[in-house]
């Protein structure tokens, strides 16, 4: 198939955009990224599949906003690589880490391929995942230890050069105009590779890349793996304590991302803690906000966002204690309000995921008003209206963004509209609208089927939804 031009930015711009609001922004964002992945496609593939990536995450999130701007549609024709990229990247990538075992960018760049292969792993793949991901950490381990160590000789010559004052400056001796003449009549010029300096920023990524790598080994870890559980422990102090020797200088984003990058790995390690068996419930609960302390104040919407998550996690860990029902809604009621928080700062682009997830949790909050434990305050009829009329709310904002893509997320959110209203109401018409929703695609009834699951919907509207026929066409009847 013969190359094509892609299309350049309406208008160049000459500053970074860091929020782009305009389709023209979006474009010029996703060619940014795409020559960035052509750029380096040859030299570091897994970079070039990231920039890819981004770029193809950029049109998506535009094509929801404008989705009938042909310029967007016409660039999401990317000339992306395919998923077996990934095993020619590696089986490369191990070529020259033997060749150059001590080469901090061909450690990082070798591990970030075993991350991302197994990220592309079925879930019945769970021994080859761990493994994957256990190299990727050893390799991003001995990336840090080089750096550091490149870090702190540096510093060491920095020093040394400040202590001569009195520095030759050009035009006391030889002269720096005239080019150097070669030794003979050939060319000998030879090709260099050129390595990139260390310094606090990079060495910091890749602490972050090894907290983030440790973390997902932590929820891939089966529940009886409480020996692997130990050497993440291990492996993410050993990180902490290099770190604190070198004292790094860094931007707020940056420190800010690594605290993140900590606080995901402390979760996961307490979750996996959990249903090992080795915590209780209520420690759990009370480690989670120590490890989340550092990030309250910051106006990071992924920070807020990853708490609200690792809330959500204590309250499924939380589901079969009889005891718990107040400690399920209060989490899930925190989620809630840093959801919220996230919204005012979140990118016009995060909102529908973010409007989703406030709407499955108010549908979820209405659902535990029918448990036992929860003050009668929360349990009255008032109480719950106002839940649904809040999850609709959501859902409804969804479906207007959404309302001209006809895809799976918006069939996500009018099914869920749908339900809201059927429990709200209990009427006949909203029940039909709900029936026509569920038997309407298969992505409406999975999606049905799933709320279900999820537990969003109480023990009574789900028989009454079988008795109506409404659950059996998702096979749940």
């Amino acid at each position: 198939m013969a190359s094509r031009t892609r299309l350049p930015p309406p208008k160049k711009k000459k500053h970074r955009i860091l929020q782009p609001d305009t389709a023209d922004e979006y474009l010029a964002v996703g060619v940014g990224h795409e020559e960035a992945a052509e750029k380096w496609r040859a030299g570091d593939a897994v970079k070039g599949l990231r920039f890819y990536d981004r770029a193809l995450q950029n049109y998506d999130q535009a094509l929801a906003l404008w989705p009938e701007n042909f310029d967007v549609a016409y660039n999401k024709l990317l000339p992306v690589p395919l998923p077996e990229a990934l095993a020619n990247a590696l089986e490369a990538h191990r070529l020259a880490l033997k060749l150059a075992p001590e080469n901090a960018d061909v450690l990082f760049n070798t591990a970030q391929v075993l991350s991302a292969l197994a990220d592309d792993l079925n879930d019945d793949r769970q021994s080859e995942t761990i493994a994957l991901l256990e190299e990727s950490v050893t390799h991003l381990q001995a990336c840090l230890n080089l750096q550091s160590d490149a870090l702190q000789e540096a510093r060491v010559g920095f020093a040394k050069q400040g202590e001569n004052v009195h520095r030759e400056l050009p035009g006391s001796g030889e002269s720096f105009d005239e080019p150097a003449t070669p030794t003979s009549e050939h060319d000998t010029s030879e090709w260099a590779r050129i390595e990139e300096p260390t310094t606090d920023a990079t060495l910091l990524e890749t602490a972050t890349a090894i907290f983030d790598t440790l973390a997902v080994l932590s929820k891939a870890l089966p529940s009886d793996r409480i020996d692997a559980l130990g050497s993440v422990e291990e492996a993410g102090d050993k990180c902490r304590t290099r770190l604190e020797s070198l004292n790094l200088n860094v931007d707020e984003d940056m420190q800010t991302e690594f605290l993140l990058a900590d606080a995901k790995l402390k979760a996961a390690m307490l979750e996996a803690a959990y249903h090992s068996g080795t915590i209780a419930l209520k420690e759990y609960d009370q480690r989670l906000k120590v490890a989340f302390a550092s990030l309250v104040t910051s106006e990071s919407v992924d920070a807020r966002s990853s708490f609200a998550e690792a809330l959500l996690d204590v309250v499924t860990a939380a589901e079969g204690h009889s005891d718990a029902a107040l400690l399920r809604w209060n989490r899930t009621s925190k989620a809630l309000e840093l959801l919220a928080e996230a919204a005012q700062s979140s990118k016009k682009r995060d909102m529908n995921a973010i409007h989703m997830l406030r709407g499955d949790l108010e549908l979820f909050r209405h659902r535990l008003t029918f448990d036992d434990g929860l003050p009668h305050n929360l349990k009255s009829v008032s109480a719950r209206e106002t839940l649904l009329q809040n999850a609709g709310k959501y859902y409804r904002g969804v479906i207007g963004v959404l309302q001209a893509t006809k895809g799976d997320e918006l069939s996500h959110a009018l099914i869920k509209e749908a339900l809201a209203a059927f429990m709200l109401t209990s009427d006949m018409e909203s029940l039909e609208r709900l029936t026509q929703r569920a038997t309407s695609t298969s992505v409406a009834q999975q999606v049905l089927k799933e709320a279900v699951e999820e537990l969003l919907v109480p023990d009574g509207v789900v028989a009454e939804l079988s008795f109506n026929r409404v659950l059996q066409v998702t096979g749940r009847g």
